[in-house]
């Protein structure tokens, strides 16, 4: 390992979220998150490669690691370098997080609000990578305003992280703010496009003093198809301003259905 700070990752990361919310009252919900995490997994290499050479911004030395392998090298002054020369784990079910959300009104400046407290208890294995092996929580407000056709919404949060028993590693608290804008299209009002900027700091921001420590800025576009049985959605991520220190590219894809 080289003296000084240093840092190279390299990997795929598959997630799988389940959410489960419940009503209580008219303006309250309680709910349990829970995710499937599969290190490693060929499915994005390709798209990245391409996706790269097509908005001109080439693959800026991606193409020299290996496919479908994760690899972590985190080197820092204090000498409690991490390195992981493979997948962790095959992957599994991580720590779940459970929430209480309350809506209320803003009168004054026609706005909805929603003030969301959620923790999650370290019950999976450290070993396998699936928990951080401590408690974490947090608090979100969001602010959202409907105007003809479209939603604007504000989400604004702080996370209270605990720490990685296994490498040692104390993250800060991580403040975070969420832009969205929601347009649902007049003549097929089943159908709405969205787009989201997320601003955070990096959980690395005090570990190493390098581009991976600075803001992260993550761009979002969407689609979500509203059915008889659900609303379906997809949507793809991509690091913007800053393109060291967040994934690569995300792929999302979601199915909600409500009683």
């Amino acid at each position: 390992m080289p003296k000084g700070e240093g840092y190279y990752i390299d990997g795929e990361f598959s997630m799988l979220t389940f959410n489960y919310n419940r009503g209580i009252g008219n303006h309250s919900e309680i709910g349990i998150t829970a995710n499937y995490n599969s290190y490693g997994g060929r499915l994005l290499d390709g798209f990245i490669y391409n996706f790269h050479d097509a908005i001109g911004t080439g693959q800026q030395g991606r193409n020299h690691a290996a496919n479908n392998q994760v690899q972590v090298v985190l080197a820092r002054d204090n000498g409690n370098d991490i390195v992981l020369a493979e997948r962790p784990s095959n992957g599994g079910f991580g720590d779940p997080s459970i929430y209480l959300r309350t809506a209320f009104p803003l009168p004054y400046f026609d706005w909805k609000g929603k003030l969301s407290i959620g923790v999650k208890p370290p019950l999976m294995s450290e070993r396998k990578f699936l928990s951080s092996g401590s408690w974490d929580g947090g608090f979100q407000l969001t602010l959202n305003k409907q105007k003809l056709l479209n939603t604007f919404t504000i989400n604004t949060g702080y996370i209270y992280t605990g720490s990685f028993k296994q490498t040692h590693f104390n993250p800060p608290s991580l403040p975070y703010l969420n832009l969205g804008w929601l347009h649902r299209y007049k003549k097929n009002p089943n159908t709405r496009s969205q787009i989201q900027l997320l601003l955070a700091e990096h959980p690395y921001r005090d570990l190493v003093d390098s581009d991976l420590s600075e803001l992260q800025f993550l761009l979002t576009l969407g689609m979500k198809w509203k059915l008889n049985s659900g609303t379906l959605g997809m949507a793809v991520s991509e690091n913007i301003l800053n393109f060291d220190n967040t994934s690569d590219v995300i792929v999302h894809l979601s199915w909600e259905h409500f009683n």
